[in-house]
C-alpha cells in the first residue's frame, strides 16, 4: 500500500512543466486537468489509450499527446501507463532541421570570436579584467546578494 501511495504522491504534481527546445519544439508535462485548463487541448480530442499517441495539426504547429512516466518514478510501464501524466508536445511546421539548428550555432559562435578579435572586443575585455583586479570593486561585490560566491571547503 505504501508503493501505490508513493506512485500516486509522484503522478500528482502541481505544476505544469514546460520545455523549450532551440529548433521551436515546446513539452508541456502535466496532469490532464492542467492541459485543458491551459487551453492546450482541444475540446474535441480522444485521450489516447495506454501509451499510444494522439495528434492533430493546426495552421502553424503539430501537436502530439501521450502518457509519460512521472519524473523520479522508479515502476514498470505499466504502473506508469494508468497515471494522469501527459506529455503534449507542440513542434512548428516550419522547424529547423538538426543540421541548419547546428549551422546557426556554429555562425554565432563565429561572430562571437569575431568580437573578441575586435578591438570593441578587446576593449571589453580589458574593462572586465580592470575590475576583476580592482580588490575594492571586489570587497563590494560580496556584501551584494546574489553576487558574492560561496566559500568552498569547510566551516570554521
Amino acid at each position: 500500500m505504501a508503493e501505490t501511495d508513493n506512485i500516486n504522491s509522484l503522478a500528482l504534481d502541481d505544476d505544469l512543466r514546460i520545455t523549450i527546445y532551440p529548433d521551436g519544439t515546446v513539452r508541456f508535462t502535466g496532469s490532464s486537468t492542467l492541459l485543458i485548463a491551459e487551453g492546450l487541448i482541444p475540446k474535441n480530442l480522444k485521450w489516447p489509450d495506454r501509451d499510444i499517441t494522439s495528434n492533430w495539426n493546426d495552421e502553424q504547429f503539430h501537436y502530439g499527446v501521450n502518457r509519460v512516466k512521472p519524473e523520479g518514478m522508479k515502476a514498470p510501464k505499466a504502473e506508469w501507463v494508468k497515471l494522469d501524466n501527459w506529455e503534449l508536445t507542440r513542434t512548428p511546421h516550419n522547424q529547423l532541421r538538426w543540421d541548419e539548428l547546428a549551422i546557426r550555432e556554429k555562425l554565432a559562435e563565429l561572430e562571437q570570436l569575431e568580437f573578441s578579435i575586435s578591438k570593441e572586443g578587446k576593449e571589453q575585455f580589458n574593462k572586465c579584467y580592470v575590475a576583476f583586479r580592482d580588490e575594492a570593486f571586489q570587497r563590494f561585490k560580496q556584501i551584494i546578494p546574489g553576487l558574492a560566491k560561496k566559500k568552498r571547503g569547510r566551516k570554521a
